[in-house]
């Protein structure tokens, strides 16, 4: 996968503008000693994904908000916060 941008949302949030341009193509792996080392808090997984990033990108997208009821791999509820991909064409898509 050649991720460019990662976007999230939180708690009961089905639409959002919080985009970030990713600085590498692909995620590290962390064990949960890892992120303790480095003062994550509390980190409560075995494994973690993670990214680096160059910031937002919101601006790069002129403040858009997308609506991830839209996209076809959302699932609601608790699975919401699983991570899935789409394409910049899916997400575009999916503007309000």
């Amino acid at each position: 996968m050649d991720a460019k941008y990662l976007v999230l949302h939180g708690k009961n949030e089905l639409e959002t503008s919080r985009i970030y341009k990713l600085k590498s193509a692909g995620a590290k792996v962390y064990s949960v000693n890892d992120l303790r080392r480095k003062d994550y808090p509390e980190p409560k997984g075995e494994f973690y994904l993670v990214y680096e990033i160059e910031g937002e990108a919101a601006s790069d997208f002129d403040r858009l908000k997308f609506n991830l009821r839209e996209l076809a791999k959302f699932e609601t509820h608790r699975s919401s916060a699983k991570p899935f991909t789409v394409t910049l064409a899916e997400l575009l898509s999916s503007k309000t």
